[in-house]
């Protein structure tokens, strides 16, 4: 799933910190999800949101390019 979001971020010009910070997290919350599940599906369903895609999409990172 970090993998997605990361790639998220290139394609749309934001960082991860920029995300955790819209999002409402610590800066650095993100990154660790690499090493250790998010807290609660609801994290994961606000950084869908902000870069508007689904849970789904951020867990399989299939959807197609923008």
């Amino acid at each position: 799933m970090l993998d997605n979001i990361k790639k998220l971020c290139r394609e749309r010009g934001v960082s991860l910190q920029e995300v955790g910070r819209a999002c409402g997290f610590g800066t650095k919350s993100i990154y660790t999800w690499g090493n250790n599940p998010p807290a609660s599906i609801e994290r994961v369903k606000r950084v869908a949101d902000y870069f508007g895609v689904t849970v789904d999409d951020l867990l399989d990172g299939t959807r197609p390019s923008a």
